[in-house]
């Protein structure tokens, strides 16, 4: 009990006083169609940034120096996932770690073999970590459909019932009977489509298990919501539900 009323407090302390017009900036840089949300939404996204930036714990690593910049764009993108949801889904996320590049995992006994550079790594109940420069390069071309943060920030939400499945925790036994059999068909078709070395509008890193897929999936529904739609209506759908936003509505003339 107490421990929750010094928490509230200090939301309030730091939801207290308007919304920097600078952070306004890297968020609108940060989300495509910040300018297309509602009010509500707006002031929801505002606030979920602002406790996010002030709640967890931020670590610049490999020499980055953390910078509102950077604390906000990673802020924003992550807080869309949860827009229409509880920002409470993210309380198992401790620690941001920031490379200022993409970074390799440090060696183990188990595995003395050097690992590939990566840009992006969730691990289950620990920390988040991202390369900037790539988180950069996805802020500049939202066209090509994707973000190392909604995808790293998509596991988290996946982790929440205990692993990494590509199906995060749902209401009723009918969603996961409807996620099952939606995924399914469109994991296949992305793996039959990969056989064929087709292009196709999801990542084939999605391919990799059902976990990267849900992933691809949610960067492809948030910043190419109508393609996805047109393509993929039934996992448009899905996503559509889950996340309670429609964002190819917010495209719509």
């Amino acid at each position: 009990m107490i421990l929750r009323w010094i928490r509230n407090l200090r939301r309030l302390r730091l939801l207290a006083g308007p919304f920097p017009d600078a952070w306004k900036e890297w968020a609108r840089s940060a989300i495509p169609a910040y300018d297309r949300l509602s009010e509500q939404e707006i002031i929801k996204l505002q606030d979920d940034i602002r406790l996010f930036v002030g709640e967890k714990h931020w670590e610049g690593c490999g020499g980055l120096e953390l910078t509102d910049e950077i604390l906000v764009t990673i802020s924003a993108q992550a807080c869309l996932l949860i827009l229409c949801l509880d920002y409470e889904l993210f309380d198992r996320v401790q620690s941001i770690l920031v490379y200022p590049d993409s970074f390799r995992l440090p060696r183990t006994e188990a595995n003395s073999e050097v690992e590939p550079a990566i840009c992006g790594l969730a691990r289950y109940r620990g920390e988040v970590l991202l390369s900037w420069a790539d988180v950069v390069e996805d802020v500049k071309h939202p066209e090509d459909g994707l973000s190392v943060v909604l995808h790293e920030f998509t596991h988290k939400l996946d982790a929440r019932d205990g692993k990494f499945d590509g199906t995060p925790p749902l209401e009723s036994r009918e969603q996961v009977r409807r996620w099952t059999e939606v995924m399914t068909e469109a994991y296949d078709g992305l793996l039959a489509a990969a056989d064929r070395k087709e292009e196709t509008l999801l990542d084939p890193y999605g391919t990799q298990d059902e976990a990267e897929f849900l992933a691809v999936v949610t960067e492809c529904f948030f910043l190419l919501p109508t393609e996805l739609r047109s393509q993929h209506a039934n996992l448009y759908g899905l996503l559509r539900d889950y996340f309670r936003q429609d964002p190819a509505a917010r495209y719509r003339e």
